[in-house]
Formats: C-alpha cells, structure tokens, sequence
C-alpha cells in the first residue's frame, strides 16, 4: 500500500515529481446493452469532454435504478465532486456506506471531501472507517497534527497495539502509523512482529513491510517480500503495484511495467497504477501519454492528489504554464495543507514572474510540509526571491 513519495534529487522540480507511492466480476446490463464498466468508461470520457452534467444525469438515473450498484454509485459521487457540488457528493458517498457500511474505498472519499473542507473530526471519523486504505493513514497522521493531538493519537494507537501482540490488524495499524510519521526502523519492527504471527494471510503484512522497506530507500530488500505475496496470490493488487513501484525505485523501469499492467487489469478502477505507469511514460520522454494516465488517474480518483502534482509537472516541463497552474491549483482544492503541491504552483508562478503569488506559495509549503526535500527546497527558493 504505498502512498509516500519518493524524492529524486535530479533538478529543481524533478524531485517532487511523484513516484510510487479489487476486480470485480463484469456483468452484461440491459442498460444501453453496456456492462457497468463499459458505461463509466463512457461516462468519464463524457464528463472530461465538457459533458459533465449529462453523465451526472444518465448516472444519477442508473444509481436510483441499481441501488446496489457501488462502483458507479461512487462514481456518481466523485463527478459530482468535479463539479464543484460538494453537498451533492457527500450526500451520495454518504448513502452508499449507510446501504454499505464496510466500503473502506467510499469512507476514504468522504474523509477526503472532510479535509479539503477543513471538518476535520468528521474527516478523522471517516478516515478511521476507510483504514487498512492506503491513503488513510497518512490523512489520518496529517488531520490529527492539524487538530494538535497527534501525540495522543500515536500513544493510543500504540498502547492498542502493546495490549494485542497477536492481533495482526492492530499491529499493522501501529506499523503504518510510525511508518507515516517517518518513524521507519520502529514501523519495520512492528510489520516484522505482525509477519512471525501464524495467521494465512501474510500479503498484508508482506505488504506493509515491503512499503516500509522503499520509504527506507530499501527497493531491493522489498522486491523478495512482494514476490512471497505474489506467489500466495498472484492476483493482489497492492502487490503488483508495489513491485512495481520497487523497480521504478531501482530505474528498471522495462521489468516494472508488465506489473503495473498487471495491475491495471486486476483493478482497473484504482489511480495508483496509471500514476506509476504515467512515470514510466516520463522517464522514457513520452510526456503525452504520460499525461494521459495521470489524468486517467484523476477521472477515477478526483481526490488522489499525486495524480495532480505528476501532472502540473509535465504541464511545467512544456512551459504550459496555465494548465499547470490548473493542475496545482484542482490539487490543492482537495488537499489544501499539501507542502508539494504549494511548492510546485510556487514554481509555477516564479517560471513566469509571479513573484509575489510564488512567494505566498514556498511559504505555505514551508509552513504545511512535513518533508525535509520539500522544506529545504522551499526556503531556497524563498531567499532567491527579489
């Protein structure tokens, strides 16, 4: 479950580019004689093409007529979202987890609707239902340092895990806890406690140890971990994508590729792959396509913030200066305390003289990060500034 990014100290905006960090059954539908996945396809193509309120339309008539229907519920939710109807998309997340309590993917856009509004208890609440997510220990860290009680969070967390050595859910919950306040040798400790339990299901441990493993700037010890889970279940998400992810880290970016597509394939309906996939593209000078799976990630996850920051820099890169002031600006509307995201739209505005409004931004990313790549680089270029 990897969500942290990883710096590469290339040139001025390289290191923040963003690097990585369930299927289900298709049934045919009498509805237009599409299956459901065929339909949202259309229907995203539909909303990025300037035809948001007829999708919103024909989607909202398919939820009322499939009310089990969670995936194109929520992706009725998210495109209420792009248009900026927050209320709208609250209120149709909400109704998809009171028919569906247990739905970790739709908790976590609702904690993410929460925070980019600032409501922050009810975005803890909601995070808290979303975990073992990927991105919701990370918020979860960020909201209660925002709400000024993260050290009781981690104590509490920590004691749960003191009174439960044998639950493996607690431990892997303290292990990503320490994992996403930088605490990495403890996080390895815990998630190698977690793994010496006798429970059937190592990938998740495998996992989050492997994760751990990559933040730690350890891709090669992670990549055994991944393969011990893929040989469990070749099919597993998370898995494919961290393996991936590792080879990225380790710039063999020929064998990570089939596991990202593999990936792809298994959850089409997840934004970590195309992000991944899209830094391929990249790296390879493919900066279009790159694009197009960044933004292929936004469509599926209007909320999934490192699409965004890949994307605005591919916008830089071409002196496409609106579009990525664009792609900053719809990042930080969902996550408005993002230290990266200010820093890049500082650069942004400091590429075209702004000076002023790039001077407002490398502060706020000084004030909001928690990373010392995106700090340091934000004071530098605060001082150059005249």
């Amino acid at each position: 479950m990897r969500t942290l990014i990883v710096a590469l100290l290339v040139f001025a905006m390289l290191p923040l580019l963003a690097v990585p960090n369930a299927a289900r059954g298709e049934t045919i539908d009498l509805y237009l004689g599409e299956t459901p996945a065929q339909m949202m396809d259309r229907l995203r193509a539909e909303a990025a093409n300037g035809k948001l309120e007829a999708a919103i339309a024909e989607l909202s008539d398919y939820v009322e007529n499939h009310p089990d229907a969670v995936p194109e519920a929520r992706l009725l939710g998210d495109l209420y979202y792009r248009k900026a109807d927050m209320a709208a998309a609250e209120r149709t997340y909400k109704n998809i987890v009171a028919r569906f309590p247990h739905d970790r993917e739709t908790w976590n856009r609702l904690g993410g609707l929460y925070a980019a509004e600032d409501r922050i208890n009810e975005a803890i609440s909601a995070f808290d239902r979303s975990v073992p997510e990927p991105s919701a220990y990370p918020s979860l860290v960020e909201l209660h340092r925002r709400r000024g009680d993260l050290r009781a969070f981690e104590d509490r967390v920590a004691a749960e895990a003191q009174r439960n050595p044998g639950n493996e859910r607690i431990l892997l919950d303290y292990g990503n806890v320490l994992r996403a306040v930088h605490e990495y040798a403890a996080a390895i400790s815990v998630f190698q406690q977690a793994l010496a339990l006798n429970d059937s299901d190592r990938c998740p441990a495998l996992n989050d140890l492997a994760n751990t493993y990559m933040d730690s700037g350890r891709a090669q010890d992670a990549i055994p971990l991944l393969q011990r889970c893929l040989q469990i279940n070749a099919r597993t998400y998370f898995a494919l994508v961290n393996i991936g992810a590792a080879y990225i880290d380790l710039g063999r970016y020929d064998t990570a590729r089939p596991f990202l597509q593999r990936a792809v394939k298994e959850s089409p309906y997840r934004p970590e792959a195309y992000v991944d996939i899209g830094f391929i593209e990249d790296a390879a000078g493919r900066w279009r396509s790159a694009v197009t799976y960044y933004q292929k990630a936004i469509d599926i996850d209007p909320l999934w913030r490192d699409a965004y920051v890949d994307l605005g820099y591919d916008y830089n890169q071409q002196q496409l200066y609106p579009q990525a002031e664009a792609a900053f600006l719809k990042g930080l509307a969902v996550a408005p305390h993002d230290g990266r995201l200010a820093y890049m739209l500082g650069e942004t505005y400091s590429l075209q003289g702004k000076t002023q409004l790039a001077r407002q931004e490398y502060q706020r990313a000084i004030t909001n990060s928690d990373e010392d790549v995106v700090v340091s680089a934000a004071r530098r270029k605060l001082s150059g500034l005249h």
